[in-house]
């Protein structure tokens, strides 16, 4: 589930970021005025942006977290870590 997650957040921030910035530089009469024009697209875009960020690097914490639960209590780790638990978001 956390590498689902992860590919899916870190896609969204390269589509998002890179596609964006390519499509400003190859459409500039078009694409980027649209952005120089409204400051709304842009803080939108921005918000997405750091969203997708953000989302990534806390499904690395995530990840990591139970992995070191495993590890150093194998006894309460199927307390902690499910499946169920990983879809609801509900951890420790």
């Amino acid at each position: 589930m956390y590498l689902i997650a992860l590919a899916t957040y870190d896609s969204c921030v390269l589509i998002f970021n890179f596609m964006v910035g390519v499509l400003r530089a190859q459409y500039p009469a078009t694409i980027n005025k649209a952005f120089q024009d409204n400051e709304w697209l842009c803080l939108i875009h921005s918000v997405i942006v750091e969203l997708f960020t953000l989302l990534s690097v806390w499904m690395i914490i995530c990840f990591t977290t139970e992995r070191l639960i495993v590890v150093y209590c194998p006894l309460k780790a199927h307390k902690y870590c499910s499946v169920r638990r990983t879809k609801l978001g509900h951890h420790y």
